[in-house]
């Protein structure tokens, strides 16, 4: 059997500064998708009400914990798939584009380091949007725009991985957004 190390790799990454900028032109097109469907279902009066309940102290509290959180559900991920503890995981934070970030430091097969990748948006975005229509919660709504914003380096990442069979291997970059592809 061939050794990782004398494989072929291909780098696909992201610099920080790129990210930062796809991530704000994603910002307008998913705030209008996700409190724009709100606003014509459920009008602009109950979503200005929804948002002026959440804009206080508690959304802080909630944005500060929710940082960590969405980190976990990586790591969570990542080890439930892998099955391993969390010794080939690393928390960090990048400064150049100002993000936090949860590094697995094996190579796994690219289906599980997607899931890794989407499991905190889905929890903390996808499903208190869905929430949110089903409650008619704008509050909710804004939270789950929040989360989804939130997850757009991850969304970008998993964007990144499109061409690839989710049976390749795969090895998180361990400093850019992005992968090494182990041929």
């Amino acid at each position: 059997m061939e050794s990782i190390q004398n494989k072929k790799e291909q780098v696909v990454t992201l610099s920080g500064i790129k990210l930062n900028v796809y991530v704000m032109l994603l910002t307008i097109p998913l705030w209008a998708i996700i409190c724009g469907l709100y606003v014509w279902i459920f009008g602009l009066v109950d979503y200005l009400t929804g948002i002026r309940d959440v804009l206080n102290v508690k959304i802080f509290v909630l944005l500060f914990l929710g940082i960590p959180i969405h980190e976990f559900l990586h790591a969570a991920t990542w080890m439930v798939l892998q099955t391993e503890g969390f010794e080939n995981i690393k928390f960090g934070f990048n400064w150049q584009s100002l993000t936090p970030y949860t590094h697995y430091t094996k190579p796994m097969v690219i289906w599980k380091y997607r899931w890794g990748g989407a499991i905190p948006g889905l929890f903390m975005g996808v499903i208190p949007i869905i929430l949110s229509f089903v409650f008619s919660n704008a509050s909710l709504n804004f939270i789950g725009f929040l989360f989804s914003w939130a997850a757009m380096g991850d969304v970008i990442s998993l964007w990144m991985t499109r061409k690839y069979k989710a049976n390749q291997i795969v090895k998180d970059h361990p400093d850019e957004l992005g992968v090494i592809i182990i041929d």
